[in-house]
């Protein structure tokens, strides 16, 4: 009996270390899982933070092209080729500076108007070399040639400037300074900057959005008496 007792002996000693080795299989298991979750975690928010960052620059890289579409178009305002006589009574009868075609902004701050001699004709025609910027149900629209010449209108001509699939525009919003001294002759000359501030989504992430500010000087001053 003695004898087949010290043979068990060392078969209890197995069962002990098996039984370790296994708990500590799961253990390692479990912190190798534990370490795997994290890392995969990570991973995924690196990623998300990555997509966001693209979609934010896609967002910013369209509003900007927005927004300098429609300081071009600004710095041109008032131009008229008969100025460069230099007469100041001519420049106060620059037909592109008349109450009903000079650069304005509508009452809800959210349209601008603007003329200028596109040909360089010195005339001013019944149709083309009014242009104008404004939002509409969340897209920016342009004036073209056959539009009307109102902020309100809704005859047509005025196309999108953005994509209302890829963004929304949530607000537009236009500022204009106006700067005086008057000149030898007695005429009040206005230097005139215009701030344009323009905020937009993206449609399939509306919780992305940014906010673009650009100040425009507008190259022509306005002559008046």
């Amino acid at each position: 009996m003695l004898k087949n007792r010290g043979r068990l002996l060392p078969m209890l000693n197995a069962k002990d270390q098996s039984g370790f080795i296994i708990v500590e299989t799961l253990i390692n298991l479990a912190i190798g899982l534990v370490i795997l979750i994290s890392v995969v975690s990570i991973c995924i928010t690196l990623i998300r933070h990555s997509y966001q960052y693209t979609q934010l620059n896609q967002l910013e890289l369209r509003l900007n092209n927005a927004v300098n579409t429609i300081a071009t178009d600004l710095k041109r305002a008032g131009f008229w080729n008969s100025a460069y006589l230099g007469i100041n009574q001519n420049l106060i009868k620059n037909p592109h500076m008349l109450a009903s075609t000079k650069l304005s902004l509508n009452a809800s701050n959210n349209c601008v108007l603007l003329s200028y001699d596109l040909n360089k004709d010195g005339l001013v025609p019944s149709t083309n070399e009014y242009y104008g910027f404004r939002l509409v149900a969340g897209e920016l629209q342009a004036k073209t040639d056959s539009g009307n010449y109102n902020c309100n209108s809704t005859t047509g001509g005025w196309l999108s400037i953005t994509d209302p699939k890829n963004i929304f525009i949530s607000s537009l919003n236009l500022s204009l300074q106006n700067s005086s001294a008057n000149n030898q002759a007695g005429i009040a000359v206005y230097s005139r900057n215009l701030t344009i501030q323009l905020t937009g989504n993206l449609v399939n992430a509306p919780n992305i959005s940014r906010t673009i500010t650009k100040t425009v000087h507008i190259y022509n001053n306005l002559y008046q008496p």
